[in-house]
């Protein structure tokens, strides 16, 4: 079995020159373990109190608003990317070597804007040092009930992969993977294992593995567009 992640099964197939195994061809998908709440948050002094207020001054300000990311090619990258697509604005991206730097500079004041992990914002969030003007989830988060979805603000906009989930070898016994299945997603939903996994910035899903397959389908036509539309290269 292998706790697979969507950087690895997704997003490595457009950033990487080879890969060595197909995600379909060569995996049974098992269950969506989890999904991390990235969130798009912005230093007070940029005096923008929504999302589309921030777009609207991209617009009036073409490459001068820079949004901060964990690195190129990554979850947070490809939805400022996709975003720029939907929306036609010019952001300009600063990729980080990890989201909590780029954080820290939006709370300084050195970077306007950043997508980070929920947990590491909310501290930041609720003693007013930055703002949060949307959750990349297809639901709202209840943590951050009074936050939208970007999904609202941008008709269109799809979730660009950030998950774990448990896989097994290509062609897996229907009785195996029901057996598997059916044991990882009764542990998944565990209140217990649900609070643990919210306490280091994950939400549980616990898909079936049909879902799970499709998810996979989903996610690789979208990156595919938007790494494409970006002109994002492999290395």
């Amino acid at each position: 079995l292998l706790a697979g992640s969507s950087s690895t099964q997704i997003i490595r197939i457009f950033l990487s020159r080879s890969t060595p195994f197909d995600p379909v061809r060569d995996f049974t998908a098992i269950t969506q373990i989890t999904e991390s709440v990235p969130t798009i948050v912005v230093n007070p002094r940029l005096g923008v109190n929504s999302l589309a207020e921030l777009l609207e001054q991209a617009r009036r300000n073409p490459g001068k608003i820079a949004f901060g990311t964990s690195g190129i090619g990554s979850d947070h990258h490809l939805s400022g990317e996709e975003i720029k697509q939907l929306v036609k604005v010019d952001l300009l991206h600063i990729p980080y070597k990890a989201g909590a730097q780029a954080l820290v500079d939006v709370v300084t004041g050195q970077l306007p804007m950043a997508f980070v992990i929920h947990t590491q914002a909310l501290p930041h969030i609720r003693s007013g040092k930055v703002k949060a003007l949307a959750v990349v989830k297809e639901k709202r988060f209840a943590l951050l009930p009074e936050v939208p979805m970007v999904s609202e603000v941008i008709p269109g906009f799809e979730v660009p992969p950030s998950w774990t989930g448990l896989l097994g070898p290509a062609q897996l016994s229907p009785a195996v993977l029901a057996r598997i299945s059916g044991d990882a997603i009764r542990a998944l939903n565990q209140p217990e294992t649900r609070a643990r996994f919210v306490d280091t910035g994950q939400e549980v899903v616990a898909s079936t593995p049909e879902e799970f397959a499709a998810k996979i389908r989903r996610n690789l036509e979208l990156v595919a567009r938007i790494v494409k539309a970006a002109g994002i290269q492999p290395e």
